[in-house]
């Protein structure tokens, strides 16, 4: 306890560190007038695990201490304190700058705008999905869906699956997918449509990068989806 004491001090001496180096970038553009005219967008990647669910770091589960992140947006037109109840993913920050300034970018985007929930709407965000992690521990593959409340935890057995409340048990403590096994169904008939999509998508997505011959490019495609099929994601 002690030992992991420790550990949480330092992380939080690392987030206090850089909460005081974006205040300096601030200052700055308050200093040079431009503050006012300046986007400003504060999220992260990932949070951080300190055995709340017996692991360590980040990159091998999909609980709460690793997926809720922060995210504010501030810029001209945006109404100051107003909170989104409404789950949303860092992967909308693309499509939502797009249409937000005007720019031209590609239309592939996973997540989908929330310019409305900038003029202080909420959005009309479907479930969100997180594709598929290793954890070498367990040597198991997981993805998850979040819908509403429920959050849906898959593993690479098909009869082993998490589902937790996050309003009535934030801390994940309570695996309701046997008191609650038609709403787990549901879920995971949705998660894995998604599993399904992503997979093949990949495989389409892979690019053919200057130089590359075509017969190398079907060579890593097939050695893609085969793994993908060892993964169960494609018959």
């Amino acid at each position: 306890d002690a030992e992991r004491d420790f550990v949480v001090q330092l992380y939080h001496a690392e987030v206090a560190s850089v909460d005081e180096r974006v205040g300096f970038i601030l200052e700055v553009l308050e200093h040079e007038g431009r503050l006012e005219n300046t986007v400003v967008i504060f999220t992260s990647d990932h949070g951080e695990a300190f055995n709340e669910h017996g692991h360590w770091e980040h990159g091998s589960t999909y609980y709460d201490e690793l997926m809720r992140v922060p995210m504010i947006i501030a810029g001209p037109g945006i109404a100051p304190g107003h909170e989104v109840a409404t789950p949303v993913s860092i992967l909308d920050l693309m499509p939502t700058l797009q249409e937000w300034l005007g720019v031209r970018s590609h239309d592939y985007w996973h997540g989908q705008s929330l310019v409305d929930a900038l003029e202080g709407k909420e959005p009309d965000r479907g479930p969100l999905y997180f594709d598929g992690v290793y954890n070498p521990s367990e040597r198991d593959y997981r993805d998850a869906l979040l819908s509403d409340n429920l959050k849906l935890i898959a593993h690479e057995r098909p009869d082993t699956v998490e589902l937790y409340d996050l309003a009535a048990d934030p801390g994940e403590t309570v695996n309701l997918a046997g008191s609650l096994a038609a709403d787990a169904a549901d879920l995971l008939n949705e998660l894995l449509e998604f599993r399904l999509k992503y997979a093949e998508e990949y495989g389409r997505m892979l690019p053919l990068s200057e130089g590359t011959s075509d017969t190398s490019a079907v060579s890593e495609r097939e050695k893609i989806l085969e793994k993908l099929k060892s993964l169960g994601y494609v018959k």
